[in-house]
């Protein structure tokens, strides 16, 4: 097994730190970037369930058992499955607390403050099925959770999936990183190669003078 060995010329050895260091800082502003576009999907997705939840909440109030039950059925799907329970499941101990967003959304949405609505995240939902999202399958995607009191005391449960961003989104950062490699290459060869041939032309002209 050949063991691997490392530049010793100047050129190589140049390469090859100015690669390093620009795919550290590359990989990085790629993580905040699908980080930053994955928190922009949840707030999206957080306001209009919020809306929607509103909507049927008011639809809601005033019908009997029955009818709100069968509302209920006809407006859960399965992208946003909605239940009805005593307690809101949003507040449950194994939901991630939204941050900021649990007391934006409700201002963004004018949501009543007797309805109390409240969001998060289920952290351990995996999906029955793989969630395509811009050419790329997701083996998993987080759900977002909302609770929103009803006129009976009662609480009306969404549970929304949140697709991740689009792979894809990532491609032009790619294609940049690769473009700067190859920069960086050229650069350095003919940069070190005008650097060094006056240096060679001296060494060369002080061993033949002695």
């Amino acid at each position: 097994m050949r063991k691997l060995r490392f530049p010793t010329s100047l050129r190589g050895q140049l390469v090859l730190l100015l690669l390093g260091a620009l795919a550290v800082v590359q990989c990085f502003s790629i993580w905040l970037f699908i980080d930053e576009r994955q928190n922009a999907v949840v707030a999206a997705t957080a306001k209009n369930a919020a809306i929607r939840l509103l909507t049927i909440a008011q639809q809601l109030d005033g019908m009997d058992p029955s009818a709100s039950l069968a509302r209920v059925g006809a407006e859960s799907n399965e992208d946003f499955r909605l239940s009805v329970t005593p307690d809101p499941s949003s507040r449950l101990p194994a939901m991630r607390d939204l941050g900021h967003l649990s007391q934006k959304i409700p201002w963004l949405v004018d949501a009543p403050t007797a309805r109390q609505l409240s969001l998060a995240l289920d952290p351990d939902y995996v999906p029955v099925r793989p969630r395509k999202s811009g050419g790329f399958f997701h083996g998993a995607s987080p759900r977002l959770m909302l609770s929103l009191r009803l006129a009976d005391g009662q609480w009306l449960n969404a549970a929304v999936d949140v697709d991740g961003p689009p792979l894809d989104w990532a491609w032009p950062a790619f294609v940049t990183l690769a473009l700067t490699a190859i920069a960086i290459v050229i650069v350095v060869f003919v940069m070190v190669g005008k650097i060094a041939r006056p240096l060679e032309t001296l060494a060369n002209a002080a061993i033949r003078f002695g």
